[in-house]
Formats: structure tokens, C-alpha cells, sequence
């Protein structure tokens, strides 16, 4: 079985979580008889049509992230919703235990995937031109973000909007935002964004959260022998469920590299403040059953993920 798998990183995000490893490591248990090519995001079709073009059959597998499908799978969304898990294993008992693994592999089967696992991830902090201690910090402040994330900032009176990663750097160095999210501090250290903006917040709105997938097409998926089969699931799983413990190495390690060699300061919103940030989280989760009330498939996710966080007492929201 030989395949093409486009990812939803740069050759360097490629390299820093060890994605060559994972290939490798599919090659060695199968015997050689599982070898993958990788390309890196817009190599083969454009990053946010991974999906599509893997279901397509324009190469057999992909790697994106849940939150460009909400156009046609909505029911992915609740896994990518601001301020909803808290630890690594509120992932890793909801996934395995929960539900939502056969949940969101009933999504991907009905939108024309085989999904094989989630990457679970670290926090998703805001870099900034500004410090920020208190929620009503956020008020007026001009941040690029994405999805439901932007409708948290919004709900705290920020500003928000949507620019390309390439252009973020600039924009934060002429004063056109004062802040950005995308992924982990590795990420900022990355795009050089810590020379333009030097305070980083934490929380997230997402403080561990569910975002990119493996998947494959189900004719590539269909002609593998049962013994491939689960060696391709095996290996996936145990990278996508692995991959947090490597994100919070590689923050870790930006972290400090930030703070010594650009002068960054970590500032920390005030716990007294985070009813203030759930609410801001609810009123997504509220206003998105509102927009799905009539789309059983959403409502059960939603309810899932929403009982889930009620259990650990992170939430008094309730599907009904």
C-alpha cells in the first residue's frame, strides 16, 4: 500500500512534531508494506480542502483540522469550542471512554472518511502587543483568530478578524491587530511573531482541545488487508493521542527560548476571572444549538461534549 498524505503543516511544524517518525514507524511494523509520502499543507490541493480532496480520491490519506468543515460537518465543531477541556485527561477520557470516538467516526464515515484519530493539543494561547491579566482586558482589542475562538474573543469585546499566518507578523508590527492565535508558543517562535508582540496569555480559549485529524479515503482504506488495517489505526492513534505531550515539550522550550532572547512576559488571567471566560464559552455553545436545533447529529455531540464538561464541574450548561 502506497500513499500520498497531505498535512495540514509546514515542512518545519512537520519536523518539530516528528511527523517523518510516524511515517517510519507505519513502514517498520508493516514489514514495508505500508510506505506514505508526505506533503506539506497546499502541496497537492489547498489546506483547507484537505477533507474533500482526500474523499476525492486525489491521494489516499490527510491530515487537516475539524474546524474548516463547519460548512458540511457541523457535528465536528463542539470538539474545537473555546473553553471546554481543561487537562489531557479530560481528552483522553472522553475519547476513550466517553463517546466521542464513535461519534465522530460515525461524522467522518457520513461525510466520506475513514477517520483514524484526533490530534489531541496543548494550549492555544493569545501572543500580544499588550499584557492582559483581566478578561475585561480583551474589550476593543484587535485580535486575528479563526472559528468559534473568534466568537469567544467577540463575546469578550474584542475585535476580532481573519489574516493569513504570512501576513500576521506585519500586521502585528504596524499595530493593524494586537494579537494572534495559532496553535502553541513552538508556533510564534516559529513565524518569528515574538519579535512584534511580546506577551504572551494564558489561559487559551483553548486550553486542551481536539482540532486535527487523520483520515482516509475509504476505497484506499477498503483495499487494505485487515493485518494493514490495524497497524494504520494502532500507529495513528498512538501519535494523535501523543502529540499533546510533545506540544507541551516544544512550549515549553519556546517559552523560555522567548522570554531570554526576545524579552517576552507570560501574564496569566486572573482565576477570579474565569466565570467571566465560561460565560463568554457558553453563549458559543448556546447560540450554536440555537443555529443546529434541528440536527440530531450536532445536538448529540454537543450534548456529549457539554455533560462531559458539566461532570467535572468546569459548567452549568445544559442541552436539553
Amino acid at each position: 500500500f502506497e500513499s500520498k498524505w497531505q498535512t495540514n503543516f509546514a515542512l518545519p511544524q512537520l519536523e518539530n512534531f516528528n511527523f517523518p517518525a510516524y511515517v517510519d514507524r507505519l513502514e517498520e511494523l508493516s514489514g514495508g508494506r505500508l510506505k506514505v509520502e508526505m506533503f506539506p499543507t497546499g502541496a497537492l490541493s489547498p489546506g483547507t480542502d484537505t477533507f474533500t480532496a482526500c474523499r476525492d480520491g486525489a491521494f489516499e490519506m490527510g491530515h487537516s483540522t475539524v474546524a474548516y468543515y463547519k460548512g458540511f460537518m457541523p457535528e465536528g465543531q463542539p470538539v474545537t469550542f473555546p473553553f471546554t477541556f481543561r487537562t489531557t485527561d479530560d481528552l483522553h477520557q472522553i475519547w476513550r471512554y466517553g463517546g466521542l470516538k464513535e461519534l465522530l467516526e460515525e461524522a467522518y464515515q457520513r461525510n466520506g472518511n475513514i477517520l483514524l484519530s484526533m490530534g489531541f493539543h496543548a494550549d492555544a494561547p493569545l501572543i500580544s502587543t499588550k499584557p492582559v491579566y483581566r478578561a475585561s482586558d480583551f474589550k476593543g482589542m484587535k485580535i486575528r483568530t479563526i472559528g468559534t475562538t473568534a466568537l469567544w474573543f467577540d463575546n469578550l469585546g474584542a475585535a476580532t478578524t481573519y489574516i493569513p499566518g504570512d501576513e500576521v507578523y506585519t500586521a502585528l508590527t504596524l499595530g493593524t491587530i494586537e494579537g494572534a492565535t495559532w496553535g502553541g508558543a513552538n508556533t510564534f517562535l516559529s513565524w518569528k511573531w515574538c519579535e512584534a508582540a511580546k506577551y504572551l496569555i494564558y489561559p487559551g480559549a483553548n486550553v486542551r482541545y481536539m482540532s486535527n485529524d487523520f483520515f482516509v479515503n475509504p476505497d484506499a482504506w477498503n483495499s487494505l488487508p485487515d493485518d494493514l488495517k490495524g497497524i494504520l489505526q494502532f500507529v495513528t492513534e498512538e501519535f494523535g493521542t501523543n502529540f499533546v505531550q510533545r506540544a507541551l515539550y516544544l512550549n515549553a522550550k519556546a517559552e523560555k527560548t522567548m522570554m531570554e532572547d526576545y524579552g517576552l512576559t507570560i501574564c496569566h488571567i486572573a482565576e477570579e476571572d474565569y466565570p467571566i471566560l465560561t460565560a463568554a464559552a457558553e453563549k458559543v455553545w448556546a447560540d450554536f444549538a440555537e443555529e443546529n436545533k434541528d440536527n440530531p447529529e450536532v445536538m448529540g455531540m454537543l450534548k456529549l461534549v457539554t455533560d462531559f464538561l458539566r461532570d467535572r464541574g468546569y459548567t452549568d450548561f445544559k442541552v436539553e
